[in-house]
């Protein structure tokens, strides 16, 4: 539609209200302010812009692989004493460690689309 949108943070708003010697809170009081912070700043502030579908798709896996990291490492630290578990709990591991792989080779395929989101190659 045209419009310049700002995602601000709230936080960030409350200690800018503070500054200017704002203590209430009301939706007049709050838009004023903002208003104001916008007008004055909005050379320092980034419009906000949608995620690209690939950008959400690397997002999404990331927290995948995260969640599969975080739940391996419960994995092994609750049951590496446990007596007569340490085969099961090898091929377990092993059995993420392989899921892990694919969701650094789909990562990667995703990075091959968008090569400006791949790091950078170190200098020869």
């Amino acid at each position: 539609m045209g419009k310049v949108v700002y995602v601000l943070n709230p936080r960030d708003m409350r200690h800018y209200a503070l500054g200017l010697g704002r203590r209430g809170k009301t939706d007049r009081v709050d838009a004023h302010m903002i208003r104001r912070f916008i007008t004055t700043e909005r050379g320092h502030l980034r419009p906000y812009q949608p995620a690209s579908a690939i950008q959400r798709q690397l997002a999404l896996l990331q927290r995948r692989r995260a969640t599969v990291v975080k739940h391996r490492q419960a994995l092994q630290k609750a049951l590496r004493s446990v007596n007569r578990l340490e085969a099961p709990l090898f091929d377990t591991l092993a059995a993420l460690d392989v899921l892990l792989k694919h969701i650094d080779q789909q990562l990667e395929g995703v990075l091959t689309l968008q090569p400006a989101l791949a790091s950078p190659s170190p200098a020869s």
